[in-house]
């Protein structure tokens, strides 16, 4: 009986997400002199988060479409350590100064200085901290910017999918169902976008799967013993599935 109640809930909620979806991000038209501009006056720094991340960002930049995915973004790469090292050599420093707020990127006003900003607080400590409290500590910043980019639309400056998909990511890392719902209508809407439709139904599951665990519990049970968070009754239940159908890994979030 849970299980339907659980689904039916699901089904509601995507249902009122998907209405709402076509709303979020208007085609504003983005013509290649504004994208040049904004490209031009971004932090130097800035964009040095952005082609490592994006390794083949001047392919990219002519080609388009979906873009070119990289292996060391998640933790199933191939050599996560290797990955994680060579974050932490180069851009340890540049993180330390975006967290004690050292940094006058225009995060505001510059989708690439935004951009990047979303990429070194949200996606660069879980690889220079993987595994530790200080992987979620600085989250806030990065969901912050996430939704100044969103409100001002700013992925329509940008010029591949995957550039667009890693400004949804501070809305799944969070604890909030709010956060959850934004993430799916997010990636619902880039799943619905000319030049890569359907590329990244992953992403889409993987939103559902962070949302019904929030749902759930109104957290990430995975992460409770990095946090030295007592689990609940419920909690260490669902945890002790790991195996089972249905059963969902959070373990590296």
């Amino acid at each position: 009986m849970i299980k339907q109640i659980l689904l039916f809930f699901l089904l509601f909620q995507w249902f009122n997400l998907s209405q709402g979806v076509a709303q979020s991000n208007p085609k504003i038209s983005i013509q290649p002199a504004d994208r040049e501009k904004m490209l031009a006056t971004a932090s130097p720094r800035a964009m040095d988060v952005l082609k490592f991340w994006f390794e083949k960002w001047d392919q990219d930049k002519i080609s388009g479409g979906r873009g070119e995915y990289n292996s060391k973004w998640f933790p199933e790469g191939h050599n996560p350590a290797h990955d994680d090292q060579r974050l932490r050599e180069l851009f340890l420093d540049l993180f330390e100064k975006a967290v004690h707020q050292k940094l006058n990127w225009n995060i505001q006003q510059n989708p690439y200085d935004n951009l990047a900003w979303v990429l070194l607080t949200d996606q660069f400590p879980r690889g220079m901290f993987r595994g530790t409290p200080a992987s979620y500590k600085y989250d806030k910043l990065a969901l912050s910017a996430a939704k100044i980019n969103v409100q001002k639309h700013f992925s329509n400056y940008y010029f591949t999918g995957y550039q667009k998909l890693f400004v949804t990511y501070p809305f799944m890392h969070d604890e909030k169902l709010e956060s959850q719902q934004e993430c799916i209508n997010l990636i619902t809407e880039l799943n619905e976008t000319p030049g890569f439709y359907y590329e990244f139904l992953l992403a889409l599951k993987r939103a559902y799967e962070h949302y019904q665990m929030i749902a759930m519990f109104g957290r990430f049970p995975h992460r409770n013993k990095r946090l030295n968070r007592e689990s609940t009754e419920l909690e260490k239940i669902y945890l002790s599935k790991k195996g089972s159908p249905g059963y969902i890994d959070g373990s590296q979030w």
